[in-house]
């Protein structure tokens, strides 16, 4: 935990030395019954930050899962199976592929009575499938796996925050994927004042304050008339 809030305060190095002894705690004692909690909290929440890129953890992230499910600590492990998919997603996995795993973890997160990582799990899910273009609008969160519309009426109230800025972040990025800067700063702008509290040392974050800071939101908008040209002139017939 000490090695968690140093890291989320910006002390990265002395967050990452807390949570390396954290680890190396499971040398020296077979205390099984926090090891899922611990490997995941520190691959997830402060090796990120330090050295590590998102590829680098799914090895140890994985382990964690086992390791959960082997004594029956199903929480962490659904919540390491999830963040697993996460990674993936954003350590260039084949969609494909990334799609088989997500659509499992959502249905083994229901299985076991698992519903935060499963519905923090699905706007990602269907991320996925508009990438793929299995979706009637490619930045609306809208197809097989959810609707937008009434999604967050699922989610168990104390989920609701942390939910809801995941499917923001989603939103963002699909925006910025194809193009709609305009609408990705308006949703960015909408977050602005409870991603923190609601991300609390995600890397995501990073994600909504490029999109806040006031230069990039400048840059953006002033890239939208540019796009939309670009957009127009490309259904100009050719001439020949």
């Amino acid at each position: 935990m000490y090695g968690f809030i140093d890291s989320m305060m910006g002390n990265i190095h002395v967050g990452y030395r807390y949570a390396k002894l954290a680890l190396s705690f499971f040398e020296r004692f077979d205390n099984r019954e926090v090891h899922c909690s611990t490997i995941t909290a520190f691959w997830v929440l402060v090796a990120p930050w330090h050295e590590n890129s998102l590829g680098d953890t799914l090895e140890h992230i994985r382990h964690a899962f086992k390791v959960g499910m082997e004594i029956g600590d199903h929480e962490n492990a659904m919540f390491a199976m999830m963040m697993d998919c996460t990674h993936s997603f954003y350590s260039e996995c084949p969609l494909a592929i990334l799609l088989d795993q997500m659509n499992s973890t959502v249905e083994n997160a229901a299985s076991l009575g698992q519903d935060m990582p499963r519905y923090s799990l699905i706007p990602n899910q269907q991320t996925v499938l508009n990438l793929m273009g299995r979706s009637d609008d490619p930045i609306v969160l809208r197809g097989t796996a959810m609707n937008d519309d009434d999604f967050i009426g699922r989610v168990a109230p104390e989920n609701v925050e942390f939910t809801l800025h995941v499917m923001y972040t989603a939103r963002i990025l699909l925006a910025c994927i194809f193009c709609e800067y305009k609408t990705a700063v308006e949703i960015a702008e909408k977050s602005r004042k409870t991603v923190a509290k609601a991300l609390p040392g995600s890397y995501m974050m990073t994600i909504h304050f490029f999109m806040m800071h006031s230069q990039h939101v400048r840059f953006f908008e002033n890239l939208v008339p540019i796009v939309e040209s670009t957009k127009r002139l490309s259904r100009l017939p050719l001439r020949r």
